[in-house]
């Protein structure tokens, strides 16, 4: 998709992430120690793998993952490929080891604003729910950045 962009716009400067620290790593850590960033809350599923080609895989879903059943599994050696994660109880989604955003979903919250919004017309509703919503994404980008330390483009070039 990115390479067709390229070709109808002439260019398109998109590049792959590259954060400084390895988000299989830090989710592994968050997962290890309980604790989370600020606002970030757990969710109910996770991907656990054993790091060695042809390990044990290990898939929850619906779980509590500060349980005794997956902290086991991190015991012996299993690390954090996705997992299920909220931001402010306003979205959900899950981050893969690639930081990848799957499942991704607003919350009761989110859609009781979008909800609340009174529109003339059923463009000026669109409206409010896009714009809604872009600054919601945004802000989980945002989180992203910080939390895992994704390089800015021209921080790229000067290397």
């Amino acid at each position: 998709m990115v390479s067709q962009l390229r070709e109808a716009l002439g260019r398109f400067p998109a590049t792959p992430m590259a954060p400084s620290d390895s988000p299989r790593s830090l989710m592994t850590d968050w997962l290890v120690g309980g604790k989370l960033p600020p606002g970030l809350g757990w969710g109910d599923e996770c991907e656990l793998r054993d790091p060695v080609e042809a390990g044990a895989i290990v898939k929850c879903r619906r779980q509590d993952l500060e349980s005794d059943e997956v902290r086991e599994h991190l015991k012996s050696g299993k690390q954090v490929f996705q997992l299920g994660l909220e931001l402010d109880q306003r979205m959900a989604f899950v981050l893969g080891e690639d930081l990848t955003i799957r499942k991704f979903r607003f919350l009761d919250v989110v859609l009781d604003e979008i909800g609340e919004e009174t529109s003339e017309s059923a463009q000026q509703e669109l409206d409010a729910r896009f714009a809604l919503m872009s600054l919601e994404t945004k802000r989980l980008l945002e989180k992203l950045d910080e939390w895992f330390g994704l390089p800015r483009p021209d921080e790229r070039n000067s290397g």
